[in-house]
Order: structure tokens, then C-alpha cells, then sequence
């Protein structure tokens, strides 16, 4: 099965990482602007957690302590605990802490604020289990499970500003599509990587050689999101013909 999942994990893999870097950088952005010198003493109390703290020991030293008792000064303590924090805890941090549940803090924490922040609280696990498919290579867990999984992963993307290619939803299709509607539904989303293809011009910092990578890396999400491997759906290779037919189309301003 290693075979069949590898490249899918690869790239969710990446998300992952650069969702929780995202996370950390916000949070950390967030707090420090809303607390100032105070951030340090007002979360405290979530790092002197008695089992959080038990999660982070090892040889009876933990972690926390480690930063705590360094020559940093107090928003560089903190920001360094943020940083080694797991993302479940990272999560509870964000989602679950009074301290944080202030709104000038979730307007600079969150691209788009949820209109309820339950409606992120309740599938903190979720995330957290697709992280550790991953890095463990649970691959039956994932594959039981996978559709839950990447609506989560979508979910906080989108509220976090770092969704797909800059789409807050990837299209869905209730059977294999062909290549054809694949770009046409990508035309919808992003016209500027149709319209980037064959284009003679040489761009600036090779900008048009990037919107072809991510146009392909785009099937590859569609095909993940569809339930499908990217070998199963028509191979973007051979997108010339239907992607002159759709360009008319935008210019013309008849995409339907």
C-alpha cells in the first residue's frame, strides 16, 4: 500500500508542515501584538499544564523549563515554547484557551474568522490523527477515513489563508471527470493558470514556468480530493487543445 499512498502523503505531508508553521507564526503574531510584555505571564499557566508538561520531559527534564530558565527575555521565551509545542497542543492553544478567545486576537490570528470557532474545536482530533497517518504511514486509517480527513485539512486552510492555490474549495465531481471538465472547473477557480499555458513571452523570475507547476500540482489535488490517485484521472500532459478551447471561452467571457 506503500506504493499506492506515498506521493499522497508526500504532498499532504507538506500542507501539514506548512499549515503548522502557519499556525505557530499567526498565534504567536496574534498574542504578543494583544499582550505585549505580558504575553509570557498571561499563557503561563497553559505550559505549567501538570500532564502538558509530562508530554515534554524526558530524563525528568523538561522542555518547558529548559526555555523558561534560559537568558532569552519573556517574548522570546515564549515564542520559543510555541514553537516546540506538538500540533495538538498547538491546537488547544488556539481553539481552546480563554487567553486566546479574544477578538481582536482572532481578528489577527485568522484570515477568516469561523463563524463559529466550534466548528474548528470539534475536529481538532481529526487533524491531529491525519498528521500522525502521515508521519506514521497509517495508511488503513487514512484510506477508512480520508474524506473526513482532507475536508478537515481544507477546513483549516481556509481559515488559516493558506488554502489550496489560493481556492477556498476544490471542485467536486460525482464521477470521473474527464479532462476536459477538469480544466473547465479549474478555469472557474484560477483563469490566470489557464491563460499563463503556451504563452511565448518569457516572464519575469520564469513566473510562467510556476503557474504551469502549480496548474499540474492542481490535478493532483482534485484527483486527492476526489478520492482518486493522480494516475487514475486524465494526465494534465496532454491539456493543450482543451485548454486553447477554454481561453476563447474566458475571453469571450462564455465560461459557463
Amino acid at each position: 500500500m506503500i506504493d499506492k499512498y506515498w506521493y499522497e502523503f508526500s504532498k499532504l505531508y507538506a500542507r501539514l508542515m506548512r499549515l503548522e508553521h502557519k499556525i505557530k507564526h499567526s498565534a504567536v503574531y496574534a498574542l504578543t501584538q494583544y499582550y505585549g510584555a505580558n504575553t509570557l505571564s498571561t499563557m503561563i499557566r497553559f505550559f505549567n499544564n501538570k500532564r502538558r508538561r509530562e508530554r515534554y520531559t524526558g530524563n525528568k527534564i523538561c522542555r518547558f523549563d529548559k526555555i523558561l530558565n534560559s537568558n532569552l527575555d519573556d517574548n522570546g521565551k515564549f515564542v520559543a515554547l510555541v514553537n516546540i509545542l506538538y500540533l495538538s497542543d498547538l491546537l488547544v492553544l488556539t481553539l481552546q484557551t480563554q487567553q486566546f478567545n479574544q477578538p481582536k486576537i482572532l481578528e489577527s490570528f485568522y484570515t477568516k474568522i469561523p463563524a463559529d470557532i466550534h466548528d474548528l474545536d470539534k475536529h481538532i482530533q481529526e487533524l491531529v490523527q491525519l498528521r500522525n497517518c502521515v508521519a506514521h504511514f497509517n495508511f488503513e486509517l487514512y484510506k477508512k477515513n480520508k474524506t473526513q480527513y482532507l475536508e478537515t485539512l481544507y477546513t483549516f486552510e481556509l481559515h488559516l489563508g493558506n488554502n489550496v492555490q489560493g481556492i477556498e474549495k476544490l471542485p467536486k465531481f460525482s464521477d470521473k471527470p474527464t479532462l476536459l471538465e477538469i480544466i473547465t472547473e479549474i478555469a472557474k477557480l484560477r483563469p490566470d493558470l489557464i491563460l499563463a499555458i503556451n504563452k511565448h513571452q518569457k516572464a519575469v523570475n520564469n513566473s510562467i514556468c510556476n503557474e504551469d507547476r502549480l496548474l499540474l500540482s492542481l490535478f493532483d489535488d482534485i484527483a486527492m480530493y476526489n478520492g482518486y490517485e493522480a494516475s487514475e484521472l486524465p494526465s494534465p500532459w496532454y491539456i493543450l487543445d482543451p485548454v486553447m478551447k477554454i481561453k476563447k471561452l474566458i475571453k469571450e467571457g462564455n465560461l459557463q
